[in-house]
């Protein structure tokens, strides 16, 4: 299919690994909030002044790693671009609260470091993430190789993205994790998309 062979066209061809010891915090793409990131670092909501939904909580930030699991975050979440993080940030394992009915929920929504998830691959982090941590980005096309209104939403996202760590200056690579390789930001910058 031209889809796979446009993907295949845009990376470079050396092979690229993670660290299975990498943590993963998912998003979606906002240009403001994706920049403020990368110059701010991620942010627990308390920090942010924001409530409500997102994968971050009022004093923790939400990663999870790629641990073979039943219940697995990284799994629900992979096709999800997503911040790479340094393995060695300081964070907290969460309990799964789905098998431990007796774990104290009235803790979890607080600053004490008692976390609780339906996930057995979710840990979190207290108050914030330096942006020096985020070592690359993981960035997915293969899902949607057969819609190509998807696959053309998706590739325009990722040049965003690449426009993004262009414009501040930051030699952080964006990956495709199925294929492990890097993305050639001169290739996708040179596209001629369309919104």
């Amino acid at each position: 299919m031209i889809f796979k062979d446009l993907i295949a066209y845009l990376e470079d061809t050396e092979n690229i690994s993670v660290s299975l010891k990498d943590y993963y915090h998912a998003f979606n793409y906002n240009h403001d909030t994706f920049t403020a990131i990368l110059n701010e670092g991620l942010k627990a909501k308390i920090l942010l002044h924001k409530r409500g939904t997102g994968y971050n909580g009022l004093f923790y930030i939400s990663l999870c790693r790629n641990e073979n699991c039943l219940n697995s975050a990284y799994g629900m979440l992979k096709t999800h671009p997503a911040f790479i993080i340094d393995g060695q940030i300081k964070t907290f394992k969460t309990k799964n609260i789905v098998h431990d009915s007796n774990y104290p929920l009235i803790l979890c929504n607080t600053f004490l470091p008692f976390r609780g998830s339906s996930y057995d691959d979710e840990y979190q982090c207290f108050l914030k993430i330096a942006p020096e941590k985020i070592k690359a980005i993981r960035y997915e096309l293969n899902s949607v190789i057969d819609n190509r209104k998807e696959f053309q939403s998706k590739l325009l996202i990722l040049q965003n993205i690449m426009q993004d760590l262009e414009m501040l200056k930051k030699n952080i690579p964006v990956i495709d994790m199925e294929r492990q390789k890097e993305f050639n930001r001169d290739k996708v910058l040179a596209l001629k998309l369309t919104k």
